[in-house]
C-alpha cells in the first residue's frame, strides 16, 4: 500500500493548482477566507459588500494564479487583492457604514473583556481606510510590523507611526 500525502503549504497547494487541481485551490480559499472576510468586514462594515469582495479576491487570485511571484505568499496576496477591493469600493461609494455588530457575530468568539462596540464602531469611523487595515492586521490578525509594512507596502518606520496615529486618534475619540 502506497502512503498519499497531501500538501500542507500553500506553496505545495498553489504548485497543485497551477497544475489544474481545483480541489488544491479550494483548500487555500477555505484556509484563508475566514481571516480576509474579517479585514473586508473591518473595512467596508457592511456583512454584504464583505462577501462580495472575498468572493471577488478569490476569483481574482484564481484568474491570476499564474502571476503569484511566491507561491508561499499566497496569503498576502490574497490579503493585498481583497484590500485594493475594498479600497476600490470604499473611493466608489464615499461614505461609511456604522457597525452594526456583524463582526462579532462573524467571528463567533465571546471578547476577552467587555467592549462598547456601538463606540469602539464610531471611533474606527474617523480613520483612514489605511489606519483602518493597520489596526486590523495589527490587533485582529496580529501580524507583526514587517509582514504590515510588505502587506501596505510601507516601511516598517511608517507602519509604526501610522498605526501609533491611528490608536492615538481612535483614543482621543474613546475618552
Amino acid at each position: 500500500m502506497v502512503a498519499v500525502t497531501t500538501p500542507t503549504t500553500d506553496a505545495q497547494l498553489v504548485a497543485q493548482a497551477l497544475r489544474g487541481n481545483t480541489k488544491a485551490f479550494g483548500e487555500l480559499v477555505c484556509r484563508h477566507t475566514p481571516a480576509l472576510y474579517g479585514l473586508c468586514l473591518r473595512l467596508l462594515r457592511d456583512p454584504t459588500d464583505a462577501e462580495d469582495m472575498v468572493q471577488d479576491a478569490c476569483v481574482k487570485a484564481l484568474r491570476k494564479l499564474d502571476r503569484l511571484a511566491e507561491p508561499r505568499r499566497f496569503r498576502s496576496w490574497l490579503f493585498r487583492i481583497g484590500q485594493n477591493l475594498c479600497f476600490d469600493r470604499l473611493r466608489s461609494r464615499r461614505s461609511w457604514q456604522p457597525l452594526n455588530g456583524a463582526e462579532e457575530a462573524a467571528s463567533g468568539d465571546k471578547p476577552m473583556f467587555a467592549v462598547d462596540t456601538v463606540a469602539l464602531g464610531r471611533a474606527l469611523e474617523i480613520l483612514t481606510p489605511k489606519q483602518r487595515a493597520l489596526v486590523h492586521y495589527r490587533y485582529t490578525l496580529g501580524w507583526r510590523t514587517p509582514e504590515i509594512a510588505v502587506q501596505l507596502k510601507l516601511t516598517p518606520s511608517n507602519v509604526r507611526v501610522s498605526l501609533h496615529r491611528a490608536i492615538r486618534k481612535l483614543r482621543e475619540r474613546l475618552s
